[in-house]
């Protein structure tokens, strides 16, 4: 299996979903918007970039996200793109973790 390409799918998958109602309950996420959700992945896809490149945990921020739909769309694409980037390494590639192995491939 290429993770690289189901992790690509998946990502567009839910990019695909911020052109819906922003304003939407997230099932199973008490009271979370599809625009929570959003914000919440791309900081997590810009987290895992830092983790890989920077090598640390410690830069997850929900801040810089836009909330309008044109930005955020935007902004969620950006993100799973450097994600993807930052994974398109040797899964040995040193990078932090929260639990060895401190690789990529974690």
């Amino acid at each position: 299996m290429d993770y690289l390409v189901e992790l690509r799918r998946e990502l567009d998958a839910f990019g695909a979903v911020l052109d819906g109602d922003l304003s939407a309950p997230v099932e199973h996420c008490g009271g979370w918007r599809l625009v929570d959700l959003a914000v919440h992945m791309g900081a997590g896809n810009l987290w895992v970039v830092a983790a890989v490149r920077e090598g640390h945990g410690d830069s997850y921020d929900e801040g810089a996200a836009p909330r309008d739909r044109a930005g955020l769309k935007a902004w969620y694409a950006k993100t799973a793109d450097a994600l993807v980037q930052a994974l398109s390494v040797d899964p040995s590639t040193e990078a932090w973790t929260f639990f060895p192995p401190d690789t990529v491939g974690f």
